[in-house]
């Protein structure tokens, strides 16, 4: 699960990754100090559960041995726009602000804090593309499908900011979809999506592997 520290990094974890489970952190953070902060800050929305902390040359340590690091493949909206009746899921995790704005024919919208809850709603047997406003939580959504075992996963490379500097078309609230299949304007179980937020609730790891997270200094699009 790649999460970029910056200022969502909180958001997001405390959205993404269980309470209840060991986790290990991966930072490219260089000083003891700034590695305090982050455990520091973890802890005041109740991840207490660090299993270890590595720095970013385990990265490089793993490649050597390992011969590769799994990567989130991107795709251009031209590409998208080419394929996109070819059976492929196309996810919208941005908030419902932003959806009822516009968004991609024929989208999914599921709120990235609401991925634990309904990324189950996803055929896992057919290509996933994810995409937020400029990349950055699509992303994080994309590494989070990953780590629960979808692996026909993609992001769209610039988001919806880039799908629609290419002219391409754009649909209103009014036509949304769930991933059931079914228009609506809510989400799958009837009421309005929430605003991301700190999830409380805790979820399951895929395989019942310990999660590790990733703490990038790449910071949100």
């Amino acid at each position: 699960l790649n999460i970029p520290l910056g200022k969502s990094f909180l958001n997001w974890s405390g959205a993404l990754v269980p309470e209840t489970q060991d986790f290990y952190i991966v930072t490219e953070a260089q000083s003891d100090d700034a590695m305090k902060n982050i455990l520091g800050d973890l802890c005041k929305i109740g991840l207490t559960r660090v299993g270890g902390v590595f720095r970013s040359d385990v990265l490089r340590e793993w490649k050597s041995r390992r011969g590769g690091l799994e990567q989130v493949p991107q795709l251009d909206p031209a590409a998208l726009h080419r394929v996109a009746k070819n059976g492929r899921q196309v996810v919208d995790v941005r908030s419902p602000e932003e959806w009822s704005g516009g968004h991609l024919p024929d989208a999914i919208h599921i709120p990235l804090a609401q991925l634990p809850d309904r990324f189950g709603e996803l055929n896992a047997s057919a290509p996933i593309v994810l995409h937020c406003r400029g990349g950055g939580r699509s992303s994080i959504a994309t590494s989070y499908l990953q780590s629960h075992g979808l692996a026909n996963v993609s992001n769209l490379a610039g988001g919806f900011d880039a799908w629609v500097a290419q002219g391409f078309e754009v649909e209103s609230a009014k036509s949304a979809k769930s991933a059931s299949g079914q228009k609506s304007a809510t989400s799958a179980n009837g009421r309005k999506p929430a605003k991301p937020a700190i999830r409380r609730k805790s979820a399951k790891s895929g395989g019942g592997q310990k999660p590790t997270l990733s703490a990038s200094g790449r910071r949100k699009k």
